[in-house]
């Protein structure tokens, strides 16, 4: 059984630079971003998260960091273990360091830190980090971004991928096998999506989301040929496949977020929910901006 959530960790805010030097396959130039839309949405989605757990916010790093907001490609924790990652972009390298200062307030077991808030005024953020006992790294020449990992409590299964490399998932096995989670590589590199929890991402310890695309298909392919014995909810669009599930107690969620504007998918998930008798957990959120900068709901936190 997982534990509970008690922890996010989000970027305090987004900068100028996101709007047109973000890495990613959408062309801006006829699918520009909002700015100011994009930087509300990111808002709505902290304060949505901080309903349930504390968020701590990491500092803002200046706009020569455009992906800075997506944190989850800095860190997988795991079982009292906390992976800083090497991403797999060169340009993301200075993002980790941010992450693994943050992290050493483990020592502290869960003490108030000091943090640079939205507003750019240092201000104090509690956060429970109580649950890590040790902190590693990925080394050269690994890369692993964080987007590639799917935790589900039992396993990580692992995208290869064209910014997560195989040196990265060894390391990541030897770290993670030992505490009793085999890591499992999912080849993708072959295919167009960036990252695995693309096109998959976990509701609940037993339950994985996957599109219905050609490559979730695979993906899915993949997973059950391992027979590891999850089951599947299957939403008919790729963006709605990454939902931010927030563990509760015992096997219960304290809220799943998900993507508007894609009301089949919605459907979908909403009759997942409403099996397991929490359909009044379900939030759904319009982050169209964020997806122009190839990224959803995961991307932006870190739950511990």
């Amino acid at each position: 059984m997982a534990a509970p959530v008690r922890t996010a960790i989000v970027r305090a805010r987004m900068p100028d630079s996101y709007a047109t030097s973000c890495l990613t396959d959408v062309n801006l130039a006829t699918a520009p971003i909002d700015l100011a839309l994009a930087r509300a949405q990111h808002q709505k989605y902290v304060a949505t998260i901080r309903r349930f757990v504390p968020v701590v916010e990491l500092p803002f790093l200046g706009d020569e960091y455009p992906d800075a907001i997506f944190v989850e490609d800095t860190v997988l924790v795991a079982k009292g273990l906390a992976i800083i990652t090497r991403p797999g972009a060169d340009s993301r390298r200075r993002e980790v360091e941010s992450m693994a200062e943050c992290l050493k307030v483990k020592t502290a077991k869960g003490a108030t830190t000091t943090t640079t808030t939205a507003t750019g005024v240092a201000g104090a953020t509690t956060g429970d980090f109580t649950s890590i006992d040790a902190i590693t790294a990925i080394e050269a020449p690994g890369t692993l971004d964080g987007g590639d990992c799917c935790l589900t409590g039992r396993h990580v299964f692992v995208g290869l991928s064209k910014r997560t490399n195989q040196a990265a998932i060894d390391q990541l096995d030897n770290a993670l096998r030992p505490r009793g989670i085999p890591v499992i590589a999912v080849p993708i590199a072959d295919t167009h999506i960036l990252h695995l929890k693309c096109v998959v991402s976990v509701l609940a310890a037993d339950t994985l989301v996957v599109s219905d695309s050609v490559e979730g298909r695979m993906v899915r392919e993949r997973i059950e040929a391992l027979n590891t014995g999850y089951k599947f909810v299957v939403v008919p669009d790729v963006v709605a496949a990454n939902v931010l599930a927030i563990r509760g107690s015992g096997d219960a969620l304290a809220a799943v977020i998900v993507q508007d504007r894609y009301p089949e998918s919605q459907k979908a998930l909403r009759a997942a929910m409403r099996a397991r008798g929490e359909e009044d957990k379900v939030i759904e959120l319009d982050l169209s901006e964020i997806i122009k900068g190839d990224g959803a709901l995961t991307c932006m936190s870190v739950l511990i």
